[in-house]
């Protein structure tokens, strides 16, 4: 998986949630905000890998990709100049929609350029 850079330390693992019945399998979550998609998954690495291209598959079900009858103007849906900076990959922190979320701390804060 590729890191987040940055100064912030390494988060470290706290005590999983008291839960009395936790499923038996791993999880999986999408969500989307106008054009912002972010996938919430667990899981080894062929799901995660599955999980995301089932949510690249349903961006173009949604968003029809650019065809010979579009003009100059429409673009894919699914940004390969983005996913190639890192945009697309799975990571435990990432700042979305203006919010550095990380999973491992279970924490939710302003990144400290918004402060």
């Amino acid at each position: 998986e590729t890191p987040t850079p940055g100064d912030r330390p390494a988060s470290a693992p706290g005590r999983p949630p008291r839960i009395r019945d936790r499923p038996t399998g791993p999880l999986g979550s999408a969500d989307c905000y106008v054009d912002d998609f972010m996938l919430l998954c667990q899981g080894g690495r062929r799901r995660r890998k599955r999980l995301r291209r089932i949510l690249f598959h349903c961006i173009d079900m949604v968003f029809r990709p650019p065809d010979e009858k579009d003009d100059e103007w429409k673009k894919d849906p699914i940004s390969t100049k983005k996913l190639l900076q890192g945009d697309g990959s799975l990571e435990t922190t990432k700042v979305i929609l203006g919010w550095l979320i990380d999973t491992v701390r279970g924490t939710i804060e302003l990144p400290p350029h918004r402060v």
